[in-house]
């Protein structure tokens, strides 16, 4: 109520109304973000620029920011006064406004808890918890209070339609009889099985908490023996750097020491050979020709002089080399063995092979069964029950069990759908009833004018750049899990997640010019 007392306080002088993104200007005066801006607008012509309300002058056009203070202000208002006009309040408090806490359906007026202790309390007057409908509780033709129930006719009547209207004679009941009838044939019936499915709802949003919380121990777990086993790899591979960096040290330290020697026995040489050359230089150098002829000349071994070439060893890689590879493999040895420690699931690679029986006729495999490739004319293979109608293959091998994974070469295919079916997949219907992913028998991965992942004809588009050139596929019969990967580089493009209950056969659609080849 004292909020309400500001509502002059808090309307703009332009727009008259709750001021709408309120901003304040420099004179302190404030308006609505629009109506001041669209005045600035008008003024801008004149290039003056002046307060509406004080005309308090601006050498240039002021900079509008809204007051977050007055707009918190404003909203608070707003919400109270929307508040209050859902409300239902006192019809005798014209002075302020009372919250009713009764409604009297025969004088149609809401009371507040002082006028509803001085209010007709004769029996015809039905008070009820504070409504806006009276009109709908009062009977149309009699405008009085609709007390009764007519079973018959199924609709509320007053007391004057049960004795002398078109009810009278009817089975009637009082609304409060028909009304708590209604709730315990009708509505608490419905009510108990709504709670019912309600409390299977909630046991369901328990039992994918508690999955949920699972998933997230698991990646816990994994991540940690993830991490620990990649510790071990750089633990190992750093061992292994430090023998090789030793070895490379000690032959570097040897043959360095080896080299230096040679230096220091060839400095010494070159030495001897310099003093030689300064006597002989010497010898040389006296004027007296006399004195020259009867010197004798020095004697040296020249044949010394032709030294030979020291030999040198050089850094041998051969051991490095041999250390590393033997290091490396033992290394992946011991990763190997840990890896199947930390991680014991196997998964199998196949050798999935193509049956030539289930190959459609313009569908040519090769010799080994791995490759499957469009043929432009018929083959006139013979026509057996399970031979497709439609350009299709399965595999001859069939997984009920286990963990399987193979991959699928798609390079030289500009539009094909790969996956797994059911052995009792329609073979010679017409049109797409017997694709791949068409129908409850098989899944399937396609490409045509996009990427999706295809069961029963629904599609789920995979968003990717380019198509994949090569496609792994694992199938966790046992768990219900069949995963699609792009091999390069390996993403996960799809996982089916299904109650398989048939042995299941790689599934192959060769379009026109198209070749599928299983790698090996």
């Amino acid at each position: 109520m004292a909020l309400a007392a500001w509502g002059n306080e808090l309307t703009c002088c332009i727009c008259l109304d709750l001021y709408t993104g309120p901003v304040t200007l420099s004179c302190g005066h404030s308006f609505c973000m629009e109506c001041i801006r669209d005045t600035f607008e008008t003024q801008e012509g004149y290039g003056l620029f002046s307060c509406p309300e004080c005309r308090a002058n601006f050498e240039t056009r002021p900079v509008l920011q809204k007051s977050l203070r007055l707009s918190n202000i404003v909203e608070t208002l707003r919400m109270t006064k929307a508040e209050n006009s859902r409300a239902i309040h006192c019809s005798h408090c014209v002075h302020s406004i009372v919250p009713a806490i009764k409604t009297c359906l025969n004088c149609e007026v809401s009371l507040c808890a002082v006028h509803v202790k001085v209010h007709n309390t004769s029996l015809d007057h039905v008070l009820t918890e504070p409504t806006t409908f009276c009109k709908d509780r009062k009977c149309s033709k009699h405008k009085k209070v609709l007390e009764y129930y007519c079973t018959d006719d199924a609709i509320c009547i007053c007391v004057s339609c049960r004795l002398d209207g078109d009810h009278r004679g009817h089975l009637v009941e009082t609304v409060q009889e028909a009304s708590e009838k209604k709730r315990d044939e009708e509505l608490r019936p419905i009510l108990e099985k709504l709670s019912s499915r309600r409390k299977l709802m909630e046991e369901k949003i328990q039992a994918l908490r508690e999955h949920k919380q699972e998933i997230h121990d698991k990646a816990v777990n994994l991540t940690e023996r993830t991490c620990e086993l990649f510790s071990q790899i750089i633990e190992q591979v750093k061992d292994l750097e430090k023998e090789v960096l030793r070895e490379i040290a000690k032959q570097n330290k040897l043959l360095s020491l080896s080299v230096s020697d040679l230096i220091h026995q060839v400095e010494s040489q070159k030495e001897t050979l310099s003093a030689q050359i300064l006597e002989v230089e010497q010898f040389c150098s006296h004027a007296d020709p006399l004195t020259v002829l009867r010197e004798k000349t020095p004697c040296y071994d020249l044949t010394a002089g032709n030294y030979p070439q020291p030999h040198v060893r050089n850094l041998d890689e051969g051991p490095v080399s041999l250390m590393l590879h033997r290091g490396l493999g033992h290394v992946a040895n011991i990763l190997f063995e840990e890896g199947k420690r930390q991680f014991p699931q196997t998964i199998e690679m196949c050798n999935v092979m193509l049956d030539l029986h289930t190959a459609h006729q313009k569908i040519l495999l090769s010799s080994d069964r791995t490759c499957a490739s469009s043929s432009p004319i018929f083959l006139n293979y013979p026509d057996r029950s399970e031979r497709f109608s439609s350009r299709q293959v399965l595999s001859s091998s069939r997984f009920s069990s286990g963990k399987h994974y193979w991959q699928v070469d798609l390079s030289k295919a500009q539009r094909w759908i790969i996956g797994l079916a059911y052995g009792s997949i329609e073979r010679k219907v017409d049109g797409d009833k017997s694709y791949i992913g068409y129908n409850e028998k098989s899944w399937g991965l396609t490409f045509r004018r996009y990427l999706s992942a295809v069961y029963n004809k629904t599609h789920r588009k995979i968003d990717r750049e380019a198509p994949p050139q090569s496609v792994g596929i694992y199938l966790d019969y046992d768990a219900g899990r069949l995963s699609f990967y792009d091999l390069q580089p390996m993403t996960h493009l799809h996982t089916f997640v299904a109650d398989f209950t048939e042995p299941l056969y790689a599934a192959f659609y060769v379009f026109e010019d198209s070749r599928i080849r299983i790698m090996s």
